[in-house]
């Protein structure tokens, strides 16, 4: 998204870890405060089409009565999705069913998914506003919205963020690239460094 340069009131906290996204994309993380709520950012429509608020400790919980201040005003922003609207609709986590925790339409649900030679868990939170077509926040932008919470409020979540035996993000990584055809591999060939990266001689 694009945002006035501004360092009064769009002040940039901090980097997070770098993340490899479904399409194979290196994807960092920018954490920013933005101070004037008048603000209007300008959106990529090829990568952004939408934009939501929703508080960051409600990534950190997998009930909504858990989250700090959810009986003084919360309740109403997120919110379980209410029996006369229209369940969510269908979210295409990954590849593969995978072992699948937590009730369908409850706040927060996961998906362990088949990724590359390993799994991966797929994290979903619903918003509230699923009836209106809205998608839940899942996948990527929900571990990243996940990591956000865990460093911002220094807190560990009331679930598993990682699946049994999953590989860390560097592992994935180096296995997307040796194995993958997506464009990490085709940047490390195009910059002349795949003898690096080859099993027998890549460094890690």
């Amino acid at each position: 998204i694009g945002l006035p340069i501004d360092r009064e009131s769009v002040r940039r906290l901090c980097l997070l870890e770098v993340f490899l996204s479904g399409n194979g994309l290196i994807v960092t993380p920018v954490v920013l405060l933005v101070t004037d709520n008048a603000t209007n950012p300008i959106l990529n429509p090829t990568e952004v089409t939408q934009l939501f608020s929703m508080p960051l400790p409600s990534f950190l919980y997998d009930r909504p009565s858990l989250i700090p201040g959810w009986h003084f005003g919360l309740s109403g922003r997120v919110s379980l999705d209410p029996a006369q609207q229209l369940p969510p609709p269908e979210i295409d986590y990954a590849d593969g069913q995978g072992r699948v925790g937590g009730k369908e339409g409850r706040y927060y649900q996961y998906r362990d998914v088949s990724w590359g030679s390993g799994v991966v868990r797929m994290h979903r939170f619903l918003t509230g506003r699923e009836g209106g077509g809205i998608k839940p926040v899942y996948g990527l932008t929900a571990a990243i919205l996940i990591r956000a919470a865990i460093v911002g409020f220094a807190r560990v979540p009331t679930f598993e963020v990682v699946a049994p035996g999953q590989k860390n993000m560097e592992e994935r990584m180096v296995w997307d690239v040796r194995n993958g055809a997506g464009p990490l591999r085709r940047a490390i060939e195009a910059e002349g460094l795949w003898e690096e990266w080859k099993p027998d001689t890549a460094k890690l």
